[in-house]
């Protein structure tokens, strides 16, 4: 599951500097803060997009104007890729790679994640929780929207469940609920391909501390699925957010 290894390395690493360019630069997978200055126009590369998979990055521009331009590129590798063109001073921008593409989630814009989850990981939902956005860096908040769950029916035999029901997590199995309840009879026990949907909850308070830079997982909120002796089903989840940028507060 390389999403929740990147992930984790993200969240454990302690990023010892960010990166000031005065000119043309490429990032490494670990430049997370880069404030370009800009006294002629520059370029800044990003990391190749599928060794990014599941980090965030920030790009502020601490000197742009009109003339001096600051342009985020990729190294060719993304896509449906345009550059972003910063021209002000102060302006910055939150990037995240799903290891295909790039996502500018700067001023609310929403992405969706795909999130695939094996067999044997789907069984283990109760012990151990899957990662469906990571953590997106200090006083970054994830708003979770919605997300489209497909359980791929490998054929051989189907999961079983008793009062056992999915939901969506900050964090982990003790973390806040943020999505509603997401009912697993007549859904994770079919055989046959089937989707079903979770939404958000009406009211998701949380602490700011317990909701800033957390990760989203899904959860079996009961006991650990059974079944699937095959070990062929997979849940595929889309998950549709909006990142909420606290740090200038």
């Amino acid at each position: 599951m390389g999403l929740e290894q990147n992930n984790e390395q993200h969240y454990r690493e302690v990023v010892d500097k960010y990166h000031d360019p005065a000119a043309s630069y490429q990032m490494t997978v670990r430049d997370y803060v880069v404030r370009p200055s800009a006294s002629a126009a520059i370029t800044i590369t990003l990391p190749p997009v599928s060794e990014a998979r599941g980090r965030f990055y920030t790009i502020l521009a601490r000197v742009a104007t009109r003339t001096n331009t600051i342009t985020i590129t990729s190294k060719g590798d993304a896509e449906q890729w345009g550059d972003i063109i910063l021209y002000v001073t102060g302006e910055k921008v939150l990037l995240y790679s799903d290891g295909l593409a790039w996502y500018n989630l700067s001023g609310g814009a929403t992405a969706t994640i795909r999130t695939t989850i094996l067999s044997a990981d789907v069984l283990l939902l109760a012990t151990t929780q899957a990662t469906l956005v990571p953590a997106p860096g200090a006083d970054r908040v994830i708003e979770f929207l919605s997300a489209t769950l497909k359980l791929e029916y490998g054929g051989t035999n189907v999961f079983t469940e008793a009062a056992d029901n999915l939901t969506i997590n900050y964090t982990d199995a003790a973390g806040v609920v943020v999505s509603d309840i997401i009912e697993c009879t007549g859904f994770i026990d079919q055989a046959a391909h089937t989707l079903t949907r979770g939404v958000p909850v009406k009211d998701a308070i949380v602490a700011y501390a317990s909701a800033a830079n957390q990760a989203l997982v899904l959860d079996n909120n009961d006991a650990n699925f059974a079944g699937n002796a095959g070990n062929d089903n997979i849940l595929y989840v889309d998950t549709t957010f909006r990142v909420v940028d606290y740090s200038n507060l």
